[in-house]
């Protein structure tokens, strides 16, 4: 009988011991989860048929998906209290130990003094501030007392940070203003757009660039309109384009006006691309041969306008493109085309001028100024005497 006594002993001592740990370590978890913070965006003061927002926070975190009980009875967030009364109301949701109990006191319509919460300015930007004004009627109110997220706020007050706020008015003896929301934009850069020539002519590409402050903003879009355009854009048809630039995170650019002029009827304006280059000299050629584009570069181009403007477009081994060009003319047969590139004024002979297909042909000292693009490997040997024994021909197409 003893034996028996001690054995059950020793079972309900390790049983008790079981139990104590195993409420030991519910205790311990539920310590572990965290507590809910429960408030009424509209205060604890409101009145019949008004619409309540509930906020449920942890630390600065707003707890979504939690289950709101007014009286023991779960509702929807925002909540419409029909009836007067007053209610406790407590947020719940699993992994969370159930928030603080608020208590809502709802006033019959026409019990409290009803007041109504305007305000300058309900868009701004962050460091602007805004100016409340609260009225009962006609009547201007004083001594009004505002909160943003339950936190009284000064008036005027000025917001720091962007987004979205609510704003409410309470005083004493009347029911919390209507909610204002105020929207806070951050500061935003702004763009601005140039382009490399705003009067050109049907058929010419201009270059767009965008940039803020002294950087090149990468990524931006380019409109006329409605219709997304690419740098650089070739204009077809004569008429005025106004071009912006978007992007987001900044202001839209300055509008850039480019007046495109009717197609000129003469074959040599236009854009060309210089394809092949040949050097003679003393009888025998020396030189036939592609023109020398540089690697991986974009084609580099010769641009004769209608307004007898020129414009050489060059690239460095790293693709820079630079830049020369002044005027141009061509006698009426077209037979002999004056350029300024580099500052030097070039006479030369037009072999051939089609629609897609330009020759022309000099003495090397009228391209002096292009021998080191045109044939780099020999423009340390041809020496101004030797150029002007030196006849250089360079081929073009649109």
């Amino acid at each position: 009988m003893k034996k028996i006594v001690l054995t059950f002993s020793l079972a309900a001592l390790v049983l008790t011991g079981t139990i104590s740990c195993s409420s030991d370590d519910n205790s311990s978890e539920q310590q572990q989860k965290q507590t809910l913070v429960l408030a009424s965006a509209n205060g604890t003061d409101v009145t019949v048929n008004e619409e309540v927002t509930f906020v449920v926070t942890v630390g600065t975190e707003v707890i979504e998906g939690v289950q709101i009980e007014v009286n023991g009875k779960a509702v929807k967030n925002p909540h419409v209290f029909d009836e007067a009364g007053t209610y406790k109301v407590v947020a719940k949701k699993n992994g969370y130990n159930t928030s603080n109990e608020i208590t809502i006191t709802v006033s019959e319509v026409g019990i409290a003094k009803m007041m109504t919460l305007t305000v300058d300015h309900d868009t701004i930007s962050v460091g602007e501030a805004v100016t409340f004004t609260v009225k009962e009627g006609d009547e201007v109110l004083t001594g009004a007392d505002f909160f943003m997220d339950n936190t009284k706020i000064s008036n005027p007050f000025t917001f720091t940070q962007e987004g979205e706020f609510i704003v409410i008015a309470k005083k004493a003896g009347y029911a919390d203003s209507n909610r204002v929301t105020i929207t806070v934009k951050g500061i935003e850069k702004t763009l601005k757009l140039a382009a490399d020539r705003e009067n050109v002519s049907a058929g010419d590409r201009v270059t767009f660039t965008v940039t803020e402050g002294t950087e090149v903003v990468p990524g931006a879009e380019l409109f006329i309109g409605e219709a997304r355009i690419s740098s650089p854009h070739q204009f077809t048809e004569a008429g005025v384009y106004e071009v912006i630039a978007k992007k987001q995170g900044y202001l839209d650019s300055n509008h850039v006006t480019i007046t495109v002029a009717a197609v000129d009827a003469r074959p040599i304006v236009g854009t060309w691309i210089p394809m092949h280059v040949k050097v003679d000299a003393f009888g025998s050629t020396v030189a036939d041969m592609p023109y020398p584009k540089k690697e991986n570069c974009a084609d580099d181009t010769l641009t004769f306008n209608s307004d007898q403007t020129v414009k050489f477009d060059y690239h460095e081994e790293n693709c820079t493109i630079q830049s020369t060009g002044a005027n141009w003319s061509i006698n009426p047969a077209g037979s002999v085309l004056t350029m300024n590139l580099f500052g030097q004024s070039m006479t030369v002979n037009v072999v051939e001028n089609t629609a897609t297909k330009l020759v022309i042909k000099a003495k090397g000292d009228q391209f002096a100024a292009l021998i080191p693009i045109l044939v780099p490997d020999l423009a340390g040997s041809l020496t101004p005497a030797l150029l002007a024994l030196t006849d250089v021909q360079l081929e073009l197409k649109k």
